[in-house]
């Protein structure tokens, strides 16, 4: 089976930043129709989104004329050249700060995006446990502050921490540190679940060995998932969706469905013949995005660490 690709329509990779300013709250694409991906049943929605960083009179482009939506318990993963934007999407949907003004509208559910969200999730690249709580107390502190009943025990034996769940994250392998992340924020019940490379630090086999505990788990929750990744591998083994960024000002230049059934496990899936079709034609979408252009000094967009960790700890 070949794999269901869509071009956005007329997108252009090299614009000037002159054509990348939209008025607030604009729902057109660059190409001057409705904006691509809105849907009745989206728990998230970036409409037109463009944004700059400004430091001083220095300013440089991002995003410009973002549009994409993530149905209620869709799984999008997002791929695109390193620094193009692509965290900065992440912190523009939770509402953490930004490194410059934001134009277009985020909608969640609906209605336009709130700070701190309570029916959002973020799970970052480093280690956000507390470091003078134990497992168990970190994953019950999320369920309290979202004011919902979680059975934590039921929910660290899912993840396979049952009998570590009074150590301290000191005592912790880095696989276990994770699986601890996950259980926090799938205590929080959140309908949007924001991930940025996540498993990125994992060797081979934790990493693989958490996609199967992080899927059993995400079938059973069900929430929409916008999830960053490098890795083609990983994009396939999770996504219903990936999306194709290009280089900055960084919009969205392709999308893939993996029409894969699921359950999924790695081992397996690598063996079918539209896993490499599709795995192919990723490469090759990201290789032509790489080579259209050169992107500008990555210094000023860079997420903020610090603060996408206390996103994570307040929500």
């Amino acid at each position: 089976m070949k794999p269901v690709i869509r071009d956005r329509p007329d997108v252009p990779i090299a614009v000037s930043p002159a054509d990348t300013d939209v008025p607030e709250g604009s729902a057109t694409s660059a190409t001057g129709l409705p904006a691509s991906g809105q849907r009745p049943d989206a728990v998230a929605e970036c409409r037109s989104v463009s944004l700059a960083a400004v430091n001083g009179s220095h300013r440089i482009q991002i995003l410009r004329q973002v549009d994409f939506s993530i149905a209620d318990g869709e799984f999008v993963c997002i791929l695109g050249p390193s620094g193009c934007g692509k965290s900065t999407i992440l912190n523009a949907i939770s509402g953490v700060r930004l490194p410059g003004p934001l134009n277009g509208e985020i909608l969640l559910k609906g209605k336009p995006r709130r700070p701190y969200d309570s029916d959002v999730a973020y799970m970052v690249q480093h280690d956000t446990l507390l470091p003078w709580r134990t497992t168990r107390q970190n994953v019950q502190l999320a369920a309290d502050l979202r004011k919902v009943t979680v059975d934590v025990d039921h929910l660290l034996a899912s993840v396979g921490l049952s009998e570590f769940a009074d150590f301290f994250p000191a005592q912790l392998s880095g696989g276990m540190r994770k699986r601890a992340q996950l259980a926090r924020v799938l205590a929080q019940h959140p309908r949007l679940l924001l991930m940025d490379e996540p498993f990125g630090a994992l060797d081979f086999q934790t990493r693989n060995d958490i996609y199967e505990v992080f899927l059993d788990r995400w079938l059973e929750f069900k929430c929409g998932v916008a999830f960053v990744t490098h890795d083609l591998t990983e994009a396939i083994t999770l996504a219903d969706r990936i999306l194709v960024m290009s280089r900055r000002p960084a919009t969205i230049v392709k999308e893939f469905t993996v029409d894969l059934p699921r359950p999924r496990r790695q081992r397996e899936l690598i063996k079918r013949d539209d896993y490499r079709d599709l795995h192919e034609a990723l490469w090759e979408a990201l290789s032509g995005v790489e080579a259209d252009q050169p992107s500008a000094p990555s210094d000023l967009h860079e997420p903020d660490r610090a603060e996408q960790g206390r996103k994570e700890q307040l929500t």
